[in-house]
C-alpha cells in the first residue's frame, strides 16, 4: 500500500510518500505526477521519509517522474530518504542520477521523448547485427541467450506485468498483451507455485534462445526493417544474413542511446533499460567505440545499473563466462 500526501510548500509542492512503492502502487505516483505536469508548480520535492520499500518498478516510476517534471520545466528533488530507499538508491546508482537534497534545485526543461514502435527484443536484435553484412556480432559465451531472455523479462516488466526486488520476480498483472512471444511466458510465470528469482527465469528463457531470436528476426523482416539474404558456403552450408532494408530504425535506436550516453540528461526509463541490457551482455563495446565514449564510461556504468533486472542479466552473463573459462582451463592438457 502507498499513501501520497500533498503538501503546499511555497514556492512549490511536496509529495510525501508512505508505505511501499512497487508494481502494484507505482501507478498511484504516476497519476499524481501527471496532474502536476498539468499544474506546473515551480518546485517539487518527493519526501521519502515514510517510504519503507522500493522495487524495480518503483525506481522506474521515480525516473519517469523526474523526466516528466524536467520536461515540464519543474525542478524536482528527493528529500529525507528512508534507510531502505537510501540503500536501493545507492546500489542502483540513483544517488548520483537524481537530485537528492533538502532544498529544491532550479528546473531544467528537456525536450519531448520519442515514441517506441519496436519491442525491446526487436531493438536489441537490430543492434546485434552488423551494419553492413547483417551478420550477428560476436558476444562472450552465454551473453546472447541471457540478453534475449532478459529482453523478454524486461518487456514484461516495462508493460507492468511483473516486478522484482533483490530476491523475487512477482507477477502483478496477468492480462495478456496480445503478443505471441510475451504472453506464453507471462502464463508460465503466472502458473509458478511460488515466486522465483530473476536468475531462475533468465535460465529458463535462456534455453529458448533460438526461438526468441527467430521470432524477433521474423517480425523485423515482416515489418520491412530487415531483409533476408540466404547464401551457400561451399555449395552446402546455408548462411542467413539480415542486412537493413533502409537502416532508419537501427540508426534511430543507436542515436537515442548515443545521445543518452554523451549528455547529462535524465534517461527515459525504457532507454535506460535498453542500455543496461546491451551493456550487460557486452554489446556496448561493439556499438560505442572511440575516445568520446571512453570518457563516458562512468556514465555508461551508472545508467546500466539503474534497473534491477538489468543487473541480474549482467551477473548471469558474467557467471556464464566465468564457468566457460574454468571449463576451458580444466579440459586443457598440461604443457
Amino acid at each position: 500500500m502507498l499513501t501520497i500526501t500533498r503538501k503546499e510548500n511555497e514556492p512549490g509542492l511536496v509529495l510525501a510518500l508512505e508505505g511501499k512503492l512497487d508494481g502494484s502502487t507505482a501507478e498511484l505516483l504516476e497519476a499524481q505526477i501527471q496532474k502536476l505536469v498539468e499544474e506546473k508548480p515551480k518546485l517539487l520535492a518527493i519526501d521519502c521519509f515514510g517510504l519503507a520499500y522500493v522495487s524495480s518498478a518503483g525506481l522506474r516510476a521515480f525516473l519517469s517522474a523526474a523526466k516528466k517534471m524536467h520536461r515540464a520545466g519543474v525542478s524536482c528533488s528527493w528529500i529525507r530518504l528512508s534507510p531502505p530507499v537510501q540503500e536501493v538508491f545507492r546500489i542502483s546508482g540513483f544517488l548520483s542520477l537524481l537530485k537528492i537534497q533538502e532544498t529544491l534545485p532550479p528546473g531544467d526543461p528537456e525536450s519531448a521523448a520519442p515514441t517506441h514502435d519496436l519491442t525491446l527484443v526487436e531493438e536489441f536484435i537490430l543492434l546485434m547485427l552488423d551494419d553492413q553484412t547483417g551478420a550477428q556480432l560476436k558476444l562472450p559465451y552465454g551473453a546472447l541467450g541471457y540478453a534475449l531472455a532478459g529482453s523478454v523479462i524486461l518487456e514484461l516488466s516495462h508493460a507492468k506485468r511483473l516486478d522484482t526486488d533483490f530476491e523475487h520476480l512477482k507477477i502483478i498483472n496477468t492480462v495478456r498483451l496480445g503478443d505471441a512471444l510475451l504472453d506464453p511466458w507471462l502464463k508460465i510465470m503466472s502458473a509458478a507455485a511460488e515466486p522465483k528469482s530473476v536468475a531462475f527465469w533468465l535460465k529458463e528463457l535462456n534455453q529458448n534462445e533460438p526461438e526468441i531470436w527467430q521470432e524477433g528476426i521474423g517480425r523485423l523482416v515482416k515489418k520491412g526493417i530487415l531483409k533476408l539474404v540466404e547464401k551457400r558456403v561451399l555449395w552446402v552450408f546455408g548462411v542467413r544474413r539480415y542486412p537493413p532494408a533502409n537502416g532508419g530504425e537501427r540508426t534511430e535506436v543507436r542515436n537515442r542511446l548515443r545521445q543518452l550516453i554523451l549528455s547529462d540528461a535524465l534517461p527515459e526509463p525504457r532507454d535506460a533499460i535498453l542500455l543496461g541490457l546491451i551493456h550487460g551482455c557486452h554489446l556496448s563495446n561493439h556499438l560505442f567505440q572511440g575516445p568520446e565514449y571512453q570518457a563516458r564510461q562512468a556514465r555508461i556504468e551508472s545508467l546500466a545499473s539503474l534497473d534491477l533486472i538489468d543487473r541480474e542479466i549482467a551477473l548471469a552473463v558474467k557467471n556464464a563466462l566465468e564457468s566457460f573459462n574454468r571449463a576451458l582451463v580444466t579440459s586443457s592438457p598440461p604443457l
